[in-house]
């Protein structure tokens, strides 16, 4: 379960990036974005186990294409440093991603299409929103009590 003060926290984070830099995201995607990044906050095995690329050559359902494809999202959004320290290129993950979600279009396809088709650009937009947001600072989950 996603835990609402994530969830808000990213949420807010993601909106005002967002209205500053003037992207046009649609508020489902917004709100899957966040989710997303709520949901991998205190997840210390975010990566796909085994390789990414043996993940994505053994992909059996949409479920698992999803995970996969949020993986790459959370990977190339909040550790871009960690694929270059890997010797992993961001087009690598872009393309993970984006055929993962396209793999998940089962689900929801509105959703998992945009999220495929936009792979890119998305995880750019997260990348800046949660590096470039001076006030992010931690998530106090005491002060919302």
């Amino acid at each position: 379960m996603i835990d609402p003060v994530y969830y808000q926290t990213w949420f807010t984070v993601v909106d005002q990036a967002k209205n500053k830099y003037g992207w046009h995201i649609p508020l489902y995607v917004e709100q899957y974005l966040s989710v997303v990044l709520a949901n991998y906050t205190d997840k210390p095995d975010w990566q796909p186990d085994p390789s990414w690329a043996e993940s994505l050559l053994s992909i059996q359902s949409a479920a698992a294409a999803k995970v996969l494809g949020d993986q790459a999202l959370f990977a190339a959004a909040v550790f871009p440093t960690f694929l270059e320290y890997k010797g992993l290129t961001e087009k690598y993950f872009y393309d993970i991603g984006s055929i993962s979600y396209k793999r998940a279009s089962t689900i929801n396809y509105a959703l998992f299409e945009t999220l495929s088709e936009n792979f890119e650009f998305l995880s750019q937009c997260l990348r800046r929103a949660v590096h470039d947001n001076n006030q992010l600072q931690y998530i106090n989950k005491s002060s919302s009590s």
